[in-house]
């Protein structure tokens, strides 16, 4: 059966103090298109194994996906139809905090939005390369070169926002079926953290235990007894000490560390308060 699907508009916006730049999406008069699905990020051009090819397809692996042998974060929501049924996996890597996602399906269409944020420490001149991810019809999923991101972040709170949209229309005998999907990446600096410290409190604010890690050493899970009422964590960082506090009853609390390929990500301990 002969499809047409009509393109309204596919457009990369950069919010920030930079040179916007477009993704252009052509009309089809027939087949299905290939559709946006996401972001993976690198810190270097895409390399392919076939030069002559500008899709790099995917590999999934216990739901861990590879674009041969590149190395970067994934941002996505591929549908997947496996042994366990046909479903659509949000696949964000953990240094990237999901800030909001959205994913609807009605008899009209789908939409999809997502917004992210990616966190690393100061680091003067940072080039981050933002590379489509699309998903083809029979499911296969590949990546293109995209847009690099050069930025000067010579102090925490510097922040950049770049969004990825793509809107479709298709009909097929004579009913129409929209397909919308977009993502918005925050890119910001923060400073980098040291040291975790956590000081167990009493009601009466006594200190009854201080803990301290290195950062992305904190234990998955710490147990509270009795008399402490909450816990005061520091986070030491290079020049500055920051405070949260975490009273009984929370179910856990989140620290950050520097991962080895320069991103910052969270590390979540459950708390456990003994009755």
């Amino acid at each position: 059966m002969k499809h047409k699907r009509i393109i309204i508009a596919g457009v990369f916006l950069s919010v920030c103090l930079l040179s916007g730049c477009q993704l252009a999406l052509e009309e089809s008069g027939g087949g299905r298109q290939d559709h946006l699905i996401g972001l993976f990020i690198t810190q270097d051009p895409l390399k392919n194994e076939d030069p002559k090819e500008v899709k790099i397809y995917a590999q999934r692996e216990k739901e861990q996906w590879r674009f041969e042998e590149n190395e970067g974060i994934c941002c996505f929501v591929p549908d997947i139809a496996d042994e366990e049924g046909s479903y659509t996996e949000i696949c964000i890597d953990e240094a990237i905090s999901a800030d909001h996602s959205e994913i609807k399906t009605t008899d009209e269409g789908s939409e999809v939005r997502m917004e992210a944020s990616l966190y690393f420490p100061p680091c003067g001149k940072k080039l981050v390369y933002l590379n489509p991810v699309y998903q083809e019809d029979q499911g296969n999923v590949y990546v293109v070169q995209g847009n690099g991101v050069d930025m000067n972040f010579d102090g925490p709170g510097v922040s950049c926002a770049h969004r990825l949209e793509e809107n479709q229309v298709q009909t097929e005998s004579g009913v129409r079926e929209a397909q919308s999907f977009s993502v918005e990446l925050k890119l910001e600096s923060r400073a980098r953290p040291e040291k975790i410290c956590l000081i167990a409190m009493t009601a009466e604010h006594q200190i009854v235990q201080e803990m301290e890690y290195a950062a992305g050493q904190v234990p998955a899970e710490l147990t509270m007894p009795e008399e402490i009422a909450y816990i005061v964590m520091e986070t030491k960082e290079e020049q500055e000490i920051s405070r949260a506090v975490f009273s009984r009853g929370e179910e856990g609390l989140e620290s950050w560390y520097l991962r080895e390929d320069g991103y910052l990500a969270p590390c979540y301990t459950r708390l456990i308060w003994q009755e």
